[in-house]
């Protein structure tokens, strides 16, 4: 018998009268649904955090008797990453056939209380390990965010379908980041890298466009919580002679697109101000590095996220920024490429 793997998820599975049956005589209510489903959300324990009672404590308050010490790890049912994938898998397709979705409302408190949350339980010390790598010595703490318990409650807390929602949310997640400072926990080179930061540029482009923000703002938000390298990169990809439908799925939220094309409503006020920032992004790092010497410079990293440029004067400067110096032929087969005079002018005659 075969199954189709898209759509709903309770369509993929068979026996659909058994999911019914399941919630209407044993779970029959929301609440107990939602408590068995972060009940098996994992979160951390002795082998991540030094404290773990005290983790434990606090994530007790927001979740109550689903924190991660009440539920028991059968090893015949746990995924690669520590989840129970079965018992998951069953109450994902039971929330499809019953609609079930937690109250935004209501993870948006819990989003709230993680907030009030005192530093050291923000950001707890890693517990020992044996197997250290360059990235966990350089990231000592671990962020209460993180655990794929409270992921779900933030993914939901996140969510929005529509412009009132988008404004009532924008204002909590920037108080996370702003709390939570994740660049500041997690190593970064410098400001040009991308960011941790649960925000992304698409979500300041649409809070200018609503009001909410200011255009100082925003350019500050590229610099100072988004980064310059990631927000070249990220706006690039609506100016891609084909767009990526991962770009397409996040662009739902925030302006009208055509999935099965594709395309993205050139015409609405969200890409035109897309294209604003991304060309007067583009111009001020090509100002500065078309009259580099060798030594690169604070924007160097930031030219391989550059996807268009459209202009034959700005050829004509490319050109001559590469004198008789040969194109770069690594360029053409890496997606970034390095930091040196020679690379990124080959890089932007690529684009």
């Amino acid at each position: 018998m075969n199954y189709e793997y898209s759509g709903e998820t309770w369509k993929r599975y068979p026996f659909p009268e058994l999911w019914d049956e399941v919630y209407d005589t044993i779970i029959k209510d929301p609440k107990v649904y939602f408590s068995l489903y972060y009940a098996i959300q994992t979160g951390f324990d002795e082998t991540d955090v030094k404290d773990v009672e005290t983790y434990r404590k606090a994530e007790r308050t927001i979740f109550g008797d689903s924190w991660s010490g009440y539920h028991y790890n059968d090893p015949k049912y746990v995924s690669s990453h520590g989840g129970h994938s079965l018992y998951l898998s069953i109450l994902d397709i039971i929330a499809s056939r019953k609609n079930l979705v937690l109250p935004s409302e209501i993870a948006r408190a819990a989003v709230v209380m993680a907030i009030r949350l005192p530093e050291n339980i923000r950001w707890m010390e890693k517990a020992p390990s044996r197997y250290a790598t360059y990235v966990s010595e350089q990231r000592p703490t671990i962020c209460f965010l993180r655990t794929n318990k409270f992921r779900s409650i933030l993914t939901r807390a996140c969510h929005y379908e529509n412009d009132d929602e988008f404004s009532a949310v924008f204002p909590l997640l920037y108080q996370v980041d702003q709390v939570y400072q994740f660049d500041a926990h997690e190593p970064t080179i410098n400001y040009t890298n991308n960011t941790r930061n649960i925000l992304s540029m698409f979500a300041y482009v649409k809070a200018y466009e609503l009001g909410i923000i200011t255009k100082d703002f925003l350019y500050k938000a590229v610099f100072e919580k988004i980064g310059l390298r990631f927000a070249v990169s990220e706006l690039g990809e609506l100016f891609r002679p084909n767009i990526s439908i991962y770009t397409i799925r996040n662009l739902r939220v925030y302006a009208p697109v055509d999935e099965e094309k594709r395309t993205v409503d050139t015409e609405c006020r969200f890409y035109k101000i897309c294209l604003e920032v991304y060309e007067k992004l583009v111009n001020l790092i090509l100002d500065v590095e078309l009259v580099r010497g060798d030594t690169p410079t604070v924007f160097s990293i930031a030219v391989s996220r550059i996807s268009r440029i459209e202009s034959i004067s700005r050829l004509m400067q490319i050109l001559l920024a590469l004198g008789k110096d040969p194109l770069d032929r690594n360029t053409y087969y890496s997606y970034t490429s390095g930091n040196g005079k020679k690379e990124c002018m080959s890089h932007l005659l690529k684009v």
